[in-house]
């Protein structure tokens, strides 16, 4: 309550699963404004003010030198009066809202896979108009704390057999040898520690909704190994 100037920033990592570790410092662009923590524009108006009761409406402009898909994915923190950080949250690219197509997997163990994790949950990949899509997971028993681990949809078609589900499926003509399914792409996940995890991201494959359809999704461990495997059905 009554908190006067106290900061709200974006920082530089992407999950708010461990604070202490992924979160990191606020995120700006050295290059533009400079490395020093006297550079930092967040430390220019970016703050919030709250009443008696603890309550907030505030806004504020301000450039950090990244663009709207640099900042996208990153964490914001909100901080008390003596700089403590009390609040963490990821953003997401927001969307108009308009018709979508959805499709959905359900997952069970890779075959031929013999480790002792047992991943179960599900995977929806909702489809917009301009063929980007927004690819949501809540999965379960996996390896705890697994950081930015992998999660792809594959080239196969199948989850039975292990020589047929293939790499990572991307349109190569349209985008090239760049594989859009890295971390750096926001295609991953992080598990707590009881080996849960939930998350989405966005992202464009060059392939529309009807040639993901069919298409195997495919949950990886730490080591890259594939410990879970799902086929996408149209949802109705």
């Amino acid at each position: 309550a009554n908190c006067v100037d106290c900061g709200v920033h974006v920082h530089v990592g992407r999950s708010c699963s461990d604070p202490a570790l992924l979160v990191g410092p606020h995120y700006w662009n050295v290059d533009i404004f400079g490395p020093e923590d006297t550079d930092d524009p967040w430390n220019n108006g970016a703050h919030y003010d709250t009443d008696g009761m603890g309550m907030s409406t505030s806004g504020f402009v301000i450039d950090n030198g990244f663009g709207l898909d640099d900042n996208d994915m990153r964490t914001i923190v909100m901080h008390a009066s003596d700089g403590t950080r009390v609040a963490c949250g990821e953003l997401r690219r927001a969307y108009p809202e308009e018709d979508t197509q959805s499709m959905e997997a359900s997952l069970g163990l890779y075959p031929d896979y013999d480790g002792d994790l047992r991943v179960s949950g599900d995977v929806e990949v909702n489809f917009y108009s301009d063929n980007s899509f927004e690819f949501v997971l809540d999965l379960s028993g996996l390896e705890p704390n697994c950081f930015e681990c992998g999660v792809h949809i594959h080239t196969g078609t199948v989850c039975s057999d292990a020589a047929l589900v293939g790499g990572h499926y991307w349109d190569v003509s349209e985008l090239g040898e760049d594989d859009p399914w890295v971390p750096a792409q926001g295609a991953y996940y992080t598990s707590d520690y009881s080996g849960d995890a939930s998350r989405s991201f966005f992202l464009y494959s060059g392939y529309d909704f009807d040639e993901n359809v069919g298409h195997a999704v495919v949950i990886h461990n730490s080591e890259g190994g594939r410990i879970a495997c799902g086929v996408l059905r149209a949802s109705y």
